[in-house]
Order: C-alpha cells, then structure tokens, then sequence
C-alpha cells in the first residue's frame, strides 16, 4: 500500500517526536509498504525516510519547485516536482491510498485540511489516520469538534478521520486498512 505521511520537517522539534516518526515508518516499512513524502528528508520526514531505506522499502518524494534544490540531495526512488504546495498536496493524496497525520507545522496542517476537503467533496474512501500523540491534535480536534456542535461542519465530515494516540492504535487501524484493500 502507498502511504502519504505528512509531518514535520524542522529538525528542532522535540525527540520524542522524531521517535514517533521512527516507530510510525519503521512499522509501515516491515508491513512492506511504500512511503510517499514531501520532497525533503529532514526533521521527522528526514526519520521516516531513513527508517524506509534502511529496510531497503521505496520512498517517493514530491517537491514543491522551491525545495528542487534540496530534493536534488536525497536519493529517493521516486520524485515528482509541483508547481505548488496546493498541486504538492493533491500529488501526494492522489498517489496514496491512505493517509496518516503526524505532529507538524503549518505545512502539515495545510495537508491535513487540504486533502480532508478533497476527501469530503470528491467522496474518496481513502483512510485518514490523525496520529494525536501527546495530545498534539487536541486544539484543532476541538476545533473540529466545535464547529460540528455549531453545524458549521457536518456529522459525516466532522467523520472522515479517524484519531489514535499512540502507534499501538495505528497498528490496529493498519490492520483493517489492509483487511479492506
């Protein structure tokens, strides 16, 4: 299976993130799935792709054109280039067949929102899975929460995510990912 994971790419983010990131893509990697990133490898995306290549797994990178340079410098197996974030974003979703959210920036939250309003409008099965560790999520999942109590977000979208906490419940949740496919 092809799994996008949006996270971060700063590598100033505390350890036990990075750690999270390492334990999310060693797990995806011995289920011998193929990772798709944005097209850096620094920060927790720089954790999850050496965890997939030192499985010897395949990593696909897409870049937006203003990281070419640093794209150039990662040896992944695969590479497209977009013309923007937004066109990075739909790259990435459309060559995934499931979706996992990892703590991150703005960048992140981009992705996160962008591909669950493509999921809400397109109809898309496609499994989303917020990895909230640490609580990370809990303001925007408030948010979420809040504007569904406000019908400002409906009940089925306020349901096209699935939320676990730790990387056990990812596991669960890959396991009935893969059960369906």
């Amino acid at each position: 299976m092809r799994v996008f994971v949006a996270c971060s790419a700063s590598d100033r983010v505390p350890t036990k993130y990075q750690e999270l990131a390492s334990t999310v893509a060693d797990n995806l990697a011995e289920r011998d799935h193929k990772l798709l990133i944005g097209g850096v490898a620094t920060g927790m995306m720089g954790k999850c792709f050496l965890s997939f290549k030192f499985k010897d797994k395949r990593v696909k990178g897409v870049a937006d054109l203003a990281d070419l340079d640093i794209m150039k410098n990662v040896e992944f197996d695969a590479t497209d280039v977009a013309n923007s974030t937004f066109e990075r974003t739909k790259k990435l979703y459309e060559s995934a067949q499931a979706v996992i959210i990892l703590p991150g920036g703005i960048g992140t939250y981009a992705e996160f929102f962008s591909i669950l309003d493509e999921k809400r409008t397109r109809g898309d099965e496609k499994p989303i899975i917020v990895v909230n560790y640490d609580g990370f999520f809990d303001d925007i999942l408030h948010m979420i929460k809040y504007g569904n109590s406000m019908n400002f977000i409906s009940d089925n979208d306020a349901q096209l995510f699935t939320v676990v906490t730790n990387h056990y419940q990812l596991d669960d949740e890959l396991d009935k990912i893969e059960g369906e496919i």
